[in-house]
């Protein structure tokens, strides 16, 4: 059972049993087992945010495997539970510290919106977790541990001398296998080392690139200077290019500064804000189109605000067409206003994000 599990559980039950707490965390287990896991991921991340699944049979998915670990759990009229449960599974997953936790951590985030989503019940707790994920796991891919330098094989050397004592059959036989083996464990070892530092080329060279295009204050899709710009539309054509620049997921820790440093040179005294409304509304609508088409059409609803409202404003003929159904599918305010580079970091997790779920 996770150590966090008794508290979360807490604003649902303020005296729990211990039978309660273990037949919860039962169910728990069972609805993330990657194996068999009754509901997709970010139905999980949906249904702990209380939206709506897009799968219809989500919700009832994600009851059952609570049904089955106690007969007294209810199947309607217990939201907030439900809700509380997602979560527990949501920190199972990041507690896994596999692949799906950084897609679980990735959709905690883009969900929330930088304070703009749907609440969580326990908000705080859970984009803490996520965000130091995604921190630990960016210098993890990108700083693999060099291989040790392979010291041979003493069992070879005594093999080889034994046969080449006693010249018996079975002394050269057992004296060849030994050298097969050494073969083997060398090209292990090579290969090992070369992955290492092909992860530390790699690495480098993604640093290389974004600084390159940090120096050349050039966007790559229009051929201006950034400070040719306005505000609200160079926040996605920022995103978008230094996206294409990742080598790695999750993203660098690094982009978030990145993104600053560019867009100051918009924005020098860096007092602006910029909404969703404004930063989709800004490019041109061939600019909004190929950026869908390089995202392959997808978005996550909530999940891709500023992808989902960008899909939606070319869907419209007006520029303020696509608000009303934007706010009712999100419950995201498009009029609200952030930081330019807090609404350029969404957009670049919601890239992300959509890389990892949707290809």
């Amino acid at each position: 059972m996770h150590n966090a599990f008794a508290d979360l559980f807490l604003l649902v039950d303020a005296d729990p049993t211990q039978d309660r707490l273990a037949r919860r965390w039962q169910g728990v287990v069972a609805a993330t087992d990657p194996k068999k896991r009754p509901v997709e991921l970010l139905d999980t991340v949906r249904i702990a945010f209380g939206a709506k699944p897009r799968n219809p049979q989500a919700m009832e998915a994600f009851r059952q495997a609570f049904k089955g670990a106690d007969d007294a759990f209810r199947m309607t009229g217990n939201e907030l539970e439900v809700r509380v449960l997602a979560e527990a599974a949501l920190l199972n997953v990041l507690d896994s510290d596999s692949s799906d936790s950084d897609v679980v951590a990735l959709a905690l985030l883009t969900g929330d919106c930088r304070g703009l989503g749907p609440k969580l019940p326990h908000e705080d707790q859970l984009l803490a977790m996520a965000t130091q994920l995604l921190s630990r796991r960016a210098v993890q891919v990108r700083n693999q541990p060099l291989a040790k330098a392979y010291g041979g094989s003493s069992a070879l050397e005594k093999a080889v001398k034994k046969a080449e004592t006693t010249g018996e059959p079975s002394d050269v036989v057992a004296a060849l296998i030994q050298v097969d083996q050494f073969d083997s464990d060398v090209s292990t070892a090579f290969e090992t080392m070369a992955a290492t530092w092909n992860n530390r080329i790699a690495a480098l060279q993604e640093q290389l690139q974004i600084l390159w295009w940090v120096f050349g204050e050039t966007s790559d899709d229009l051929g201006l200077h950034i400070s040719k710009l306005a505000l609200p539309a160079a926040t996605l054509v920022c995103a978008r290019e230094v996206s294409r620049l990742r080598a790695f997921t999750p993203r660098a820790l690094a982009v978030s500064a990145v993104l600053d440093r560019v867009l100051r040179l918009v924005d020098p005294k860096g007092r602006s804000t910029v909404s969703i409304q404004a930063a989709v509304n800004g490019p041109t609508r061939e600019w909004r189109t190929a950026w869908i088409q390089e995202l392959d059409g997808a978005d996550l609803g909530f999940l891709s605000p500023t992808v989902f409202a960008t899909n939606k404003s070319l869907e419209s003929e007006g520029a303020d067409d696509w608000l009303p159904s934007f706010r009712s599918s999100t419950a995201i305010n498009p009029t609200a206003s952030m930081a330019p580079s807090a609404l350029a970091l969404q957009a670049c997790d919601e890239i992300e994000l959509l890389s990892r779920t949707t290809k």
